[in-house]
């Protein structure tokens, strides 16, 4: 028999199909499943994008070195780059304190911790070390209060007030500013209503209802307490008396004063940074372990996104010959498909009984006026003896069935 007709299997029907031309799979010529994303990698994309977005807005928003209210590094207006170089002009030594101060450095120096952002109770313990050893504290600001609590107790301390003592006078009998300090300019900053401490005023409102500036003892140094920080800023050092009172709030020439930054968030290592790009810098961290995680392999098996595919072609034809030479009957086991085949074409050619019976020649002769090839008709009309028929078979009922 001739064996020009073309045949496919079940396994793959078209040469076309997903399984190409042996079986393989089309996405690969060696089986490659693909790996199917998890939901959460997509969500983890998103969420490190969206904290990547924070990290350049907080970025592009914060504030530098000069921009620190209080800060001697500031040169904005309420910042004390002026009192710094003020005090340095007048051959004071002046250095930034970026951590707690010693107490070992604290006699004869002064330590100003103006407008302070946040401090801890290490913070407090150390600075009250520092006065208690023979140094000066001076604090501003409202938000000093806390630390004034820490260092003269709760009845000792003074409290903050709202309102503006617009010009303040050396209160009567203060015997700490020199007599060359007849008044001082503040702005709206507050200040202070005495606590039932030991505490003196020394800067006044002229009504005597406000105190903008006061002093204690603690141990054997001294603790100066200015309610408005603007008193000693750069937009206010130049006004009235107010160059006058920050070198006398610093002591006599050539003695030590130091601008505590760490209050400010310029601290040493990390805590250098300010607050706004060490938030930036945090997030940005966050958004690179969230890509980190969304980009990891997964363990475990790889998901596959189609099912399992059939064995290649040729290994089901070479499987299905060797089933069948183990038979040793080729005609037996080729019987129902031939009986098969011969109902499709006794369908097609409309012969009775589904063909079952009819004459070879009958089949022969309605097979070529319905132009069905010549070498289907002979493999379904003969009889089988060996491989080879068997394999004609199965090409003719493939046919037959399309």
């Amino acid at each position: 028999m001739s064996s020009s007709v073309a045949v496919t299997t079940g396994a793959s029907r078209t040469t076309g199909g997903p399984h190409g031309r042996e079986g393989r799979p089309a996405n690969g010529p060696h089986g490659h499943h693909e790996r199917k994303s998890r939901p959460g990698r997509s969500a983890a994309a998103v969420v490190a994008a969206s904290v990547l977005v924070a990290v350049l807005a907080v970025a592009a928003t914060a504030s530098g070195a000069s921009a620190g209210a209080g800060s001697s590094l500031s040169t904005a207006p309420e910042g004390m780059a002026a009192y710094a170089a003020l005090l340095a002009h007048y051959r004071h030594r002046v250095g930034v304190l970026r951590a707690e101060p010693s107490r070992q450095a604290a006699r004869g120096s002064t330590l100003v911790v103006a407008d302070p952002s946040g401090f801890g109770r290490t913070t407090v313990a150390a600075v009250a070390s520092f006065v208690r050893g023979g140094g000066t504290l001076v604090v501003t600001g409202p938000t000093g209060e806390a630390l004034l609590v820490g260092l003269l107790g709760k009845r000792g301390a003074p409290i903050w007030q709202p309102g503006g003592a617009g010009t303040a006078f050396p209160a009567r009998g203060q015997r700490l500013l020199p007599g060359s300090i007849a008044e001082v300019a503040a702005g709206n900053g507050g200040t202070w209503r005495p606590g039932s401490g030991t505490g003196a005023p020394v800067l006044v409102e002229r009504t005597g209802t406000g105190t903008l500036m006061m002093s204690a003892k603690a141990g054997s140094g001294r603790v100066i307490a200015l309610s408005d920080p603007s008193v000693l800023d750069n937009s206010m050092l130049a006004r009235a008396d107010n160059a006058a009172l920050g070198l006398a709030l610093a002591g006599p020439a050539k003695s030590k004063v130091l601008f505590d930054e760490a209050v400010h968030g310029y601290g040493t290592g990390f805590s250098a940074l300010p607050p706004r790009w060490r938030l930036a810098t945090e997030l940005g961290v966050v958004a690179a372990l969230l890509w980190m995680w969304s980009k990891a392999r997964r363990l475990g098996p790889a998901r596959e996104v189609r099912p399992p595919l059939d064995p290649p072609r040729s290994r089901q034809v070479e499987a299905l010959s060797l089933a069948l030479a183990r038979t040793r009957d080729p005609a037996g086991a080729a019987a129902p498909a031939r009986a098969a085949a011969l109902g499709l074409l006794a369908r097609r050619l409309g012969l009775d009984k589904g063909g079952a019976g009819a004459d070879p020649a009958r089949i022969r002769q309605a097979a070529a006026a319905a132009r069905i090839p010549t070498e289907v008709v002979e493999a379904v009309v003969q009889p089988v003896s060996d491989e080879e028929d068997v394999m004609e078979v199965g090409r003719a009922l493939t046919w037959l069935s399309r």
